[in-house]
Parts: structure tokens; C-alpha cells; sequence
């Protein structure tokens, strides 16, 4: 930190503690924690309040499903804007550390430029 400071002007705040929805604590003389918690539980009350009440799923999809085969009407471009935030979201989820669901997100992500209504 005292080497950035000799470069960058660098403001001395507190120990943070919520920083890009991530979870800190710990010391700066010491190690720090980062979880996401903090982020899981906006998100899903932000999704709920954008989408309504959510369910739980075990995958993505349904099993068999072909996706890249549907025929469905294309998403209005609203109902597309909010695709894109939630497949955001839960790629920021995966980056703060929540690798189990990469494969979900990856797979989601397949169809952010053009998902049809019924998929």
C-alpha cells in the first residue's frame, strides 16, 4: 500500500467492510476474509423484487432440452435487459467465489443475445 501511495494519491478509509457487494473482514495488518453472503442475500431480494418470487431448480434446464432448437417468440426488449442483469448477477457471484454454479451460469450465458420466450 505505502508503494501505491508514491504513485497515487490514496484516500486512508476505515476497514472496509462491503466493497462491490463482497463481504470484508479482517485487519490490515493481518489476513482478510472475502465472502459473498452479503452479495447472495441483496441479489436474491433485489431478483425477487424485479421478477417476483422466486423457486428453487436443481439445473438451468430440463434434461434432453435443446435450446438452440426452439422456435419460441424472441424476448421484448425489456423482458432481454433483465435476462442480461440476472445472467450479470450471477456471474459476479461466481467471480466473488461461488465456483459450484459456473457451470449453471456458462450454460445460461449461451443465449444472451437472442432467448426465446419458452426456453
Amino acid at each position: 500500500m505505502a508503494h501505491l501511495q508514491s504513485i497515487y494519491t490514496i484516500k486512508q478509509p476505515a476497514n472496509p467492510e462491503v466493497y462491490l457487494g463482497a463481504l470484508y473482514t479482517g485487519l490490515p495488518s493481518g489476513d482478510w476474509t472475502i465472502s459473498c453472503k452479503h452479495y447472495i442475500k441483496e441479489g436474491l431480494s433485489h431478483i425477487e423484487w424485479m421478477v417476483g418470487t422466486l423457486r428453487e431448480e436443481k439445473t438451468p434446464k430440463v434434461t434432453g432440452d435443446n435450446p438452440e432448437q426452439d422456435k419460441s417468440l424472441v424476448l421484448d426488449n425489456e423482458e432481454h435487459h433483465l435476462y442480461q442483469q440476472l445472467i450479470g448477477m450471477g456471474q459476479w457471484l461466481v467471480t466473488l467465489g461461488q465456483p459450484d454454479i459456473c457451470l449453471a451460469m456458462s450454460s445460461l450465458s449461451r443465449f444472451l443475445c437472442c432467448l426465446g420466450k419458452d426456453i
